[in-house]
């Protein structure tokens, strides 16, 4: 059985350091890298030049575009994460009903669990709130699953955390009707909101629990907390801008002139223009156009490469490594992504295992989980297909035949390049096993 109990760094998360601190702006700026809104939206991340006029600046906001693929990266590897999806066995027919549509609406756990992970992942921490509707004290388990009187569980980004004090209540910001507004959880009693400094119930459900309804994750283990994926946010935006910046400077690219040769002696009005020509001198070359140095804007392109190759690095991106990589520099990274993965997985186990302590508890069964086991896979083993193949190939044009490695590489290549049952597995691995002469079966 996993360890339920979570630690936090610090007891109290106050109002007044929150706004202030680092983590607030990380998660921010993480979060809105992944979906690509708040300052993306409106331009506000885009840096102000000096002496640039408010119109030069209004426009460039209007034209700016966010090109990055973060969400798409951070999509492939949360991919690997949950390619196994975690298994959840539990005899109650409650838990079942809350597992098989979490929020209400009809989203799985799974679902939940996948959206959830790309969050959490890129900011480091995460917080769930859990409510409860309202259950006539007569009603049976038939009545219940009938009306799905389940507990119900949402998602809020850790960035609108107000004040958070452990074991006692955590309030998030949000927006009523235009105005900024502190909305309280507390842990005895009901689910509260501010309106005008004074406290009144959010709803007429009143869950004297005990325990606070939420749960946080951070990803190393303590809240608040970041992750390995939450700098993304600050190279999202230093992107964000050099994009700007390099299609400022393309679109200074001079439009084409026409030109018309001028005999001595005629006099002529036009200027350069785009409505109108450019004269040179009667028996002169004509003129070539006028850009901008080239280099200026590949200096720009290669600093934007740059910061994509650190974003690959950083979401174990493998699709875009180096060919001048070596075996063994390829195999290091593939062990990072495999840890990451292992030790990301571990921190959602013991996060499913807290959200069950508070449905139990919500369900009448006490803040345990003995009634359930949850188990995600934390052996990941992701390797380099094309490289594998290159190995075999490499194996046979040096004239050497080793049926023993030949067969277990083949099953490793087969195992990771596609996604079969266990049946489906054993029957290739069998054909494999028929196809390598030399040796007797050797299984994996």
């Amino acid at each position: 059985m996993v360890d339920v109990n979570f630690s936090f760094s610090s007891p109290t998360f106050a109002l007044e350091n929150l706004k202030k601190i680092e983590f607030v702006r990380k998660w921010k700026r993480a979060g809105d890298a992944l979906h690509g809104n708040g300052g993306y939206n409106t331009g506000a991340y885009l840096d102000r030049f000096k002496r640039e006029t408010d119109d030069n600046y209004d426009l460039r906001k209007k034209t700016a575009r966010n090109t990055s693929t973060i969400n798409k990266k951070v999509s492939r590897y949360i991919g690997y994460l949950l390619k196994e999806q975690p298994v959840r066995t539990t005899s109650n027919e409650l838990l079942q009903l809350f597992i098989n549509n979490c929020d209400g609406i009809g989203n799985s756990l799974n679902l939940f669990i996948s959206n959830f992970a790309k969050d959490a992942k890129i900011r480091g921490a995460g917080v769930c709130v859990l409510n409860m509707p309202s259950v006539d004290s007569n009603a049976n388990i038939i009545e219940q699953v009938e009306k799905r009187l389940v507990p119900t569980i949402t998602y809020h980004p850790p960035e609108l955390i107000a004040n958070f004090e452990k074991d006692n209540y955590i309030a998030f910001w949000e927006s009523v009707d235009g105005d900024l507004v502190k909305h309280w959880y507390t842990t005895t009693t009901e689910y509260l909101t501010n309106r005008n400094d004074e406290l009144i119930p959010k709803s007429e459900i009143v869950h004297n629990l005990g325990i606070l309804p939420c749960v946080v994750f951070g990803e190393n283990g303590q809240f608040p907390s970041v992750g390995e994926f939450t700098q993304l946010g600050d190279l999202a935006i230093e992107r964000y801008n050099l994009k700007s910046e390099l299609k400022l400077i393309l679109s200074d690219q001079t439009f084409s002139l026409l030109t018309v040769e001028k005999k001595q002696g005629v006099d002529s009005d036009l200027e350069i223009g785009t409505s109108n020509a450019l004269f040179y001198a009667d028996g002169a070359n004509p003129p070539s156009f006028i850009a901008p140095d080239a280099k200026q804007a590949g200096v720009y392109m290669d600093e934007i490469a740059n910061i994509d190759a650190i974003i690959n690095d950083i979401t174990y991106d493998l699709t875009y490594t180096s060919g001048v990589e070596s075996g063994i520099a390829l195999d290091i990274k593939f062990q990072g992504l495999n840890s990451s993965l292992a030790n990301f997985a571990q921190r959602l186990q013991e996060f499913e295992y807290r959200v069950f302590k508070i449905v139990n508890a919500m369900l009448g069964y006490g803040a345990n989980v003995n009634n359930i086991e949850i188990e995600y896979n934390t052996d990941f083993n992701i390797t380099d297909v094309q490289s594998e193949i290159r190995e075999l190939d490499d194996l046979k044009t040096l004239g050497y035949s080793i049926p023993t490695y030949e067969k277990e590489k083949l099953k490793r290549i087969v195992a990771k390049s596609i996604n079969s049952d266990d049946e489906t597995l054993a029957t290739i691995f069998d054909e494999i096993n028929s196809a390598v002469q030399g040796v007797d079966d050797v299984s994996l």
